[in-house]
């Protein structure tokens, strides 16, 4: 995957603004969760959540914290990179960013598979509001191609294409001036993906 940086065609002026930190719970359509608890006396002992994929690289994801920051100004740097020559439609652009704390994120390995968690009770039972941190004691069991425990940084990633209309050249641009601007190109917006692994890199 190649990274740039719109900087690099004259494009600095990025105004963001973060959301509030708060927990943040993501499960996939398919998957069935069921809290299993195991010897419990006064409160204390072990639990299992236990979680039924109906299909592959299901995704179940829990964090304590969780900020999302997203681009406030994209339609002027729409604007702006529509007039650069060298700027290609397949190109992606990050609008917005999700970083997590302490995070937890589980990919099923195949439909129908199933993964345990196993802990602590109140370990167990505080995923969803305080996910897990690393080196915690919570084991992990059942058909998963990836696990990440105690995640922390940028997880998600908001993408989007600014495409150009090929119809319209320099003149046609001097010509409509910026009333014009949604007639030249369109925002074409990405589902969101896990940032932990590389996009497949695409034809030029």
């Amino acid at each position: 995957m190649k990274l740039g940086n719109i900087a690099d065609f004259g494009v600095t002026e990025i105004r963001t603004t973060p959301s509030e930190k708060m927990g943040w719970s993501f499960t996939s359509s398919g998957m069935r969760t069921a809290f299993v608890q195991g010897n419990i006396e006064g409160g204390v002992g072990e639990a299992t959540l236990q979680i039924e994929c109906e299909n592959k690289e299901s995704l179940f994801i829990r964090s304590a914290k969780s900020v999302v920051e997203q681009i406030d100004n994209l339609q002027s740097i729409a604007d702006a990179l529509q007039t650069v020559e060298k700027w290609k439609s397949h190109w992606k652009l990050i609008r917005e960013v999700r970083r997590v704390q302490d995070g937890l994120v589980l990919v099923s390995n195949s439909g129908g598979g199933t993964i345990q968690l196993t802990g602590g009770l109140k370990e167990i039972q505080g995923l969803d509001q305080v996910g897990i941190k690393a080196g915690t004691g919570i084991r992990i069991s059942g058909n998963t191609s990836d696990r990440y425990s105690g995640v922390n940084g940028s997880l998600v990633l908001g993408l989007v294409r600014i495409i150009k209309n090929p119809l319209f050249g320099d003149s046609a641009r001097d010509f409509l001036g910026a009333k014009g601007s949604e007639a030249r190109y369109r925002i074409e917006e990405i589902v969101p993906r896990l940032g932990l692994e590389d996009d497949p890199e695409e034809p030029a």
